[in-house]
């Protein structure tokens, strides 16, 4: 039986990093207990992750969902349009995310505020009952030491993302992280909310020991019998004419569904293209579109065709049970230049979101973001797949596969397609 010492070093994870792992293999194994079989499965899951490689066979789910990236980056699609008769197996897209309408420009500092709090409270919530411990207020003098959630932020007349870090709950405080390693600090971006153990002897700085992050909610478990091969690849389309040539040679794939992220083509032209198609197609809106407000979230589109599914931005929805959390703002290159730190990799910085559970946890954030609006990206379960706007990426994070897209097309066979258009 392998003990959490040897996997820490076989890994080369810090105490922390592996406690946290564990945190989140049993939440997703029903809270499953330290004993023989249980370590020998997390030893399975660490080692699955460890190897997994972008555009290579990706780990299997608990449910027998099996991903792998077809390594199609940049593929050139040419020919005429055709309208494609080949045959498309069923499939059904279920849109969750249903939000009010976004009342823009509305972002009073007491809206905020409330939002702040809200979250806050969320948070300590779930600590409490992770930690089993009463928490403290981490900016108030502390001679023992305590547990206490906050909000990381910087200095307010700080323009540098190197300068301090502080904690804010309301009040707020500097933190000395030097007790703290690095691959921990590098992971720490303004708006991220953690659980932090330590002391503030003179009520000027808090004092961090160790730190604890939210953990990931469980995996949303996919109802099916046997096997189902997925597979996902990355095709460039940069105009309205090879996005017209892109959809056909998608067609000829015998695929089932075209998620579009800003409309590459104006309205018009985009619903006369659909039609020549027996593929159902999902649009959100991009902060980049002429048809939509750019602040995020965003509204969904106010235009209707059988075969379009009008979503907004972000937004959850099913594709034949399969769980999606799909966004269109730029959070994977925003959370780089929060903390440029090379160790904040890709799969850290999916993790962020799928721990933070929010599609765009920065605050304050790199893009208009009305903070009244905003609502917890995953309230109940952790997404299958997560589709997100950034360079070209790919990984298995915690059983969730990750997908990031820098203008581009992410083709997914057999049961969707995602796509994103330059």
């Amino acid at each position: 039986m392998p003990t959490f010492s040897e996997l820490q070093a076989k890994y080369g994870l810090s105490e922390q990093e592996i406690q946290t792992k564990w945190e989140a293999f049993s939440l997703r194994n029903n809270n499953a207990k330290p004993d023989a079989a249980s370590l020998e499965s997390f030893a399975i899951s660490l080692s699955r992750n460890n190897k997994t490689k972008p555009r290579s066979i990706l780990r299997q789910l608990p449910t027998k969902v099996e991903y792998k990236i077809l390594d199609v980056t940049n593929t050139k699609v040419v020919g005429s349009l055709e309208p494609s008769n080949a045959s498309q197996q069923d499939v059904e897209v279920q849109l969750l995310s249903v939000p009010k309408r976004v009342k823009y420009f509305n972002d009073s500092l007491d809206g905020i505020s409330r939002t702040l709090k809200t979250q806050l409270k969320d948070a300590e919530q779930i600590f409490q009952a992770l930690l089993k411990t009463e928490l403290a207020n981490g900016c108030r003098i502390s001679q023992s030491t305590v547990w206490c959630v906050g909000r990381i932020c910087r200095d307010l007349d700080s323009t540098q993302p190197g300068g301090p870090l502080y904690l804010e709950n309301g009040e707020r405080v500097l933190l000395n992280l030097q007790n703290i390693d690095e691959q921990m600090t590098s992971k720490m971006f303004p708006g991220k909310i953690v659980a932090l153990e330590g002391k503030n002897p003179r009520g000027a700085e808090f004092i961090a020991t160790s730190v604890r992050e939210l953990p990931m909610l469980p995996l949303h478990t996919v109802p099916t019998i046997g096997e189902i091969e997925t597979r996902v690849g990355i095709v460039r389309a940069s105009t309205g004419d090879e996005l017209r040539s892109l959809l056909a040679h998608v067609a000829k794939q015998n695929c089932s569904v075209v998620i579009v992220l800003g409309l590459p083509v104006p309205s018009t032209a985009f619903l006369h293209l659909l039609k020549q198609f027996r593929m159902q197609f999902v649009l959100l809106p991009s902060l980049d579109d002429t048809l939509s407000v750019p602040v995020y979230p965003q509204n969904a589109y106010n235009i209707t065709h059988p075969k379009l599914h009008t979503a907004s931005n972000p937004t959850r929805f099913l594709v034949n049970n399969e769980l999606v959390l799909c966004s269109s703002a730029p959070v994977i290159s925003d959370l780089g230049q929060s903390n440029p730190n090379k160790l904040f990799s890709f799969a850290e910085k999916a993790r962020a979101i799928l721990t933070q559970r929010q599609a765009y946890p920065l605050f304050p954030a790199l893009i208009p973001l009305d903070m009244s609006s905003i609502e917890p990206s995953l309230t109940i379960e952790s997404p299958n797949l997560l589709i997100l706007q950034g360079d070209n990426a790919a990984e298995v994070v915690d059983g969730v596969f990750c997908v990031s897209v820098d203008k581009c097309a992410v083709v997914h066979k057999s049961s969707a397609v995602f796509s994103q258009i330059q």
